[in-house]
């Protein structure tokens, strides 16, 4: 694709680059949702199974460590993506 390619109306090529622009907003836009979504369905998962097989469906004012400990284990290997407050 050459020079001759490019849209040859006068004033196409701010429109086409505009265009062309949005669509790339568009789509770092529908990749932050879909990370989000996945951030959150992560987060949500990790709670269930400290409920399930640390606090066994219980409160328990040890949680509060279990979580504080698993916390420093993860952002340890992963990064501060893992802190208390994600988990």
């Amino acid at each position: 694709m050459g020079k001759d390619s490019f849209p040859k109306r006068p004033n196409a090529a701010p429109t086409f680059v505009l265009e062309i622009k949005t669509l790339i907003d568009q789509g770092k836009q529908e990749v932050a949702v879909a990370v989000n979504a996945s951030m959150i369905q992560l987060y949500w998962s990790i709670g269930k199974r400290i409920n399930q097989e640390v606090l066994e469906n219980k409160r328990a004012e040890y949680g509060k460590q279990i979580v504080s400990t698993l916390s420093a284990q993860l952002t340890q290997e992963y990064g501060n993506s893992f802190s208390e407050k994600n988990i």
